[in-house]
């Protein structure tokens, strides 16, 4: 499916039309021909199958396992159409456990309570930027000091969120 996807997407790419997808181009449901759309929770065929409740399982296994340790929640591109799944319980972690902190990326939605001080980071920028970024400073330096002190546009603001382009 991915390479008939990126095949596809090279092709439109290099001939665009108009800004319009070719009917061809809409991926297909294999069982049934319909139209496939995006897995979100808005309506009652949101995909919460055995898969995505044995991954909910492992993540209480960690937290249990680890709640004596230091924890940092890595929250990518989570935004408020479904924030009971994520969002919030990520919240309530850092709320209830002084050893569990947040790195909130994205690109619109990176606010993080204020009450939880420095203990959690809200990042307002393109997610794949950020994670080069942090990447390319290597694995000796933590992550609070490449944004701190490398990566000058990403300078913390807990209140409002991090601006990509407060730089």
């Amino acid at each position: 499916m991915g390479n008939m996807v990126s095949k596809r997407y090279y092709v439109y790419n290099k001939k665009p039309k108009g800004c319009k997808i070719p009917s061809y181009m809409v991926p297909r449901c294999p069982v049934c021909g319909g139209e496939m759309a995006m897995n979100l929770r808005s309506d009652q065929y949101f995909v919460e199958d055995a898969h995505w409740h044995e991954q909910d399982e492992r993540f209480g296994e960690f937290l249990t396992e680890n709640m004596n340790k230091k924890i940092v929640l890595l929250e990518m591109g989570v935004g408020f159409n479904t924030p009971m799944i994520i969002r919030f319980p990520f919240e309530k972690l850092v709320r209830e456990h002084k050893n569990i902190s947040l790195i909130r990326l994205n690109l619109n939605e990176a606010v993080v309570p204020e009450s939880f001080g420095d203990r959690a980071i809200g990042i307002n920028a393109d997610i794949s930027k950020v994670l080069w970024d942090i990447s390319r400073q290597g694995q000796s330096i933590s992550m609070a000091q490449t944004l701190g002190r490398e990566v000058g546009r990403y300078e913390p603001s807990i209140k409002r969120g991090i601006e990509e382009n407060d730089a």
